[in-house]
């Protein structure tokens, strides 16, 4: 009788275990000082050029890479050649919306093929545009995303805010008219501006706004605080800089907490911390001296720009284009202004197989772990701030 009733309350726990495993939503769990990242691998199957999206994890303390075997979606070219043709970033195949642990929005010409993540969606093209452009109808940020209000004057701008519940995005009924505040330079020239990216921390929303542009005058960008809790907004022209650089868009923009970091490295902060800025200015400037060669003879360009964040660590690439060498790729994970590893990636033009070469390094700029991966493969980052 006992051995009965203590394989009956096996049977019921095993039973409940079981039921309460089926409702679980999933999500992935990063090991310990890693960061997760996507390699895009091109493969052929049956006649047709398809990018696979495996998981991976870069382990920072160790110095190495994690693979798995875990497909999170794919994409093929039947019915945009354009989204896996390019050595850069085609609009489209990369997340539009990643955190790394929880969270990812793909386009929907996306194929899930792992269900990983407790909130996974893809997003329709929205009416009106022709393929998955990086702009302002959708703006995505950390939690929170604001959407383009379609109105009869082409000039007004106005948008409506919606806040990540834990399950969706709710709309929180507050509507914001950029148009309607103007701002004046120091001309007395008066200028609106555009919303490019947004944070939200704590109960404020940040919105970070772009306006005119000029090789003479620079970028005119400004800042707008959005009070969740009582309503109230704050403006406040922030920064003109002579950079000669374009206007900052969604795919340009990192944010973390109140801080937005654009191209060139520039860093906008709602508090002004400007020990921070200093300390990540110090770090990018140690990276480029340690990591960068000089340039050569058979260079065509270089850019350098954020390309994505996890938690407080924000990744910083410089793409090298070379016509020997093929493109190099540095990205580089900074935490407070301090240098944490570096993954170096080439598409080696000389190399007979083609292959592309995956490189860990320390901090010291020593590599300590050195992978081939398909040529063509890309490295795709965490990030919660991008625009359709």
């Amino acid at each position: 009788m006992k051995s009965k009733i203590i394989i009956l309350v096996l049977a019921i726990f095993i039973a409940t275990s079981f039921l309460a495993g089926c409702g679980e939503k999933t999500s992935i769990k990063v090991p310990d000082q890693s960061i997760p990242f996507l390699t895009l691998t091109p493969e052929n199957v049956n006649g047709k050029e398809i990018k696979k999206a495996y998981l991976n994890f870069w382990d920072l303390k160790k110095g190495k890479i994690i693979k798995t075997d875990k497909v999170v979606y794919s994409i093929t070219n039947e019915d945009n050649p354009n989204l896996i043709s390019s050595f850069d970033f085609a609009p489209g195949y990369a997340p539009l919306y990643w955190d790394g642990t929880d969270h990812i929005i793909l386009s929907d010409v996306a194929k899930i093929q792992a269900n990983v993540y407790r909130h996974t969606e893809t997003l329709k093209l929205p009416e009106g545009l022709n393929c998955f452009q990086y702009g302002n109808c959708i703006i995505f940020g950390k939690d929170a995303e604001i959407v383009k209000i379609t109105t009869t004057d082409k000039n007004e701008c106005k948008y409506e805010i919606k806040v990540w519940n834990g399950s969706e995005y709710v709309d929180t009924g507050k509507e914001i008219n950029f148009s309607a505040h103007r701002f004046s330079d120091k001309y007395g020239k008066e200028f609106h501006c555009n919303p490019a990216a947004i944070s939200k921390y704590g109960n404020n929303l940040y919105i970070l706004l772009s306006g005119p542009y000029s090789l003479q005058t620079g970028i005119r960008l400004c800042l707008c605080t959005e009070d969740l809790k009582d309503g109230s907004n704050k403006w406040a022209n922030l920064y003109v800089g002579g950079s000669p650089s374009a206007p900052p868009c969604p795919r340009d923009i990192i944010s973390v907490k109140d801080k937005f970091y654009l191209l060139n490295n520039e860093i906008i902060s709602a508090k002004k911390d400007n020990k921070e800025i200093t300390e990540f200015e110090k770090c990018i400037k140690k990276i480029k001296e340690k990591f960068l060669p000089a340039e050569s003879e058979t260079e065509v360009a270089r850019w350098e720009c954020p390309v994505g964040n996890y938690n407080n660590i924000v990744f910083v690439s410089f793409d090298i284009s070379d016509t020997v060498k093929g493109n190099r790729k540095y990205v580089c994970a900074i935490e407070s202004g301090k240098l944490l590893g570096v993954l170096y990636q080439m598409n080696d033009n000389n190399s007979p197989d083609g292959n592309c070469t995956i490189e860990v390094m320390n901090e010291d700029g020593k590599t300590v772990a050195k992978y081939s991966a398909e040529k063509g493969t890309q490295c795709v980052f965490p990030r919660t701030n991008g625009g359709i």
